[in-house]
């Protein structure tokens, strides 16, 4: 993601190489905290989509997940430490003021890290060992709060120019709108996994 990030942004749209770690980097690391997170999702329902996987590498999950909320972090402190109206012009207005959609990204990020930040407290052992099993599945799905978050953090920081595609610069879609797609699918993949369950569930 860091290649496509400086092809398309630093090269294709000609911003400087003086934002490459606190722009370029950053973008970077914020999809890959999305894309663990994701993963961690993803791997109890890849069955659904036709993929097998070992049972022992679908317990990594709780790992990937960790991994993700903490590059989550390291997006945020970056995003605090440089926001400003040359880095990051579509949080702000043209008085240099936090704009609408810069304020609900914000928010929505807000929202992501403290959900992520629940699941983090709930994947500790000795938490675990405090709440029922009923209760701890149902607490876990959470995880799909967070990013359907994600999922409205990035439509209020790019999602007007998701669809125009002639605004893309060399044709290439913004990471945004690939964070969009990442988070979509993910839902997609869990809806085909319930649809699957309750077929399996009317046959017994």
């Amino acid at each position: 993601m860091t290649i496509y990030a400086v092809i398309r942004y630093n090269i294709a749209q000609e911003i400087g190489f003086d934002k490459f770690f606190f722009f370029i980097i950053n973008k970077s690391i914020a999809y890959t905290a999305l894309f663990s997170v994701m993963f961690s999702a993803l791997l109890p329902n890849i069955k659904s989509i036709g993929y097998e996987i070992q049972p022992e590498f679908i317990k990594e999950k709780k790992n990937f997940g960790i991994f993700g909320f903490y590059l989550a972090l390291v997006h945020i402190f970056l995003t605090i430490r440089n926001i400003n109206p040359s880095i990051y012009p579509k949080f702000f207005d043209n008085e240099g003021s936090f704009s609408i959609f810069g304020t609900l990204a914000i928010i929505f990020g807000i929202l992501t890290i403290l959900v992520l930040l629940f699941l983090k407290i709930i994947s500790q052992k000795e938490v675990q060992e405090k709440i029922k099993y009923e209760n701890l599945r149902k607490y876990l799905k959470t995880v799909y709060l967070a990013l359907f978050f994600v999922l409205l953090h990035n439509f209020f920081i790019g999602g007007k120019s998701w669809f125009s595609i002639e605004k893309w610069s060399w044709y290439m879609p913004p990471i945004t709108l690939i964070s969009a797609i990442t988070v979509i699918f993910v839902f997609y993949v869990k809806t085909k996994s319930i649809f699957i369950n309750k077929q399996y569930k009317k046959s017994l």
